[in-house]
C-alpha cells in the first residue's frame, strides 16, 4: 500500500515525461515485489501448519 503511495505521488510529479515515470512505477514495483512474494510464502506455510494441526486434533479426537 505505502509502495502504491509512492508510486502514485513520483507518477504525478510535475516537470517529468512519462519515460521518467513510468520508469519509477517499474522500480518502486520490482522492489516491492520480493517483499510481497515472501509474505505470501510464508502466509501458505503457515495455513498448511494450521491445516495440519487442525486434521491432527480431529484424528484423535476420532
Amino acid at each position: 500500500m505505502i509502495g502504491l503511495l509512492i508510486a502514485i505521488t513520483l507518477l504525478l510529479r510535475e516537470g517529468d515525461g512519462w519515460r521518467q515515470a513510468v520508469l519509477r512505477l517499474l522500480v518502486v514495483t520490482t522492489a516491492w515485489l520480493p517483499m510481497l512474494i515472501v509474505v505470501w510464502f510464508l502466509y501458505m506455510i503457515s495455513s498448511a501448519i494450521t491445516e495440519y494441526d487442525i486434521n491432527k486434533k480431529e484424528e484423535v479426537q476420532s
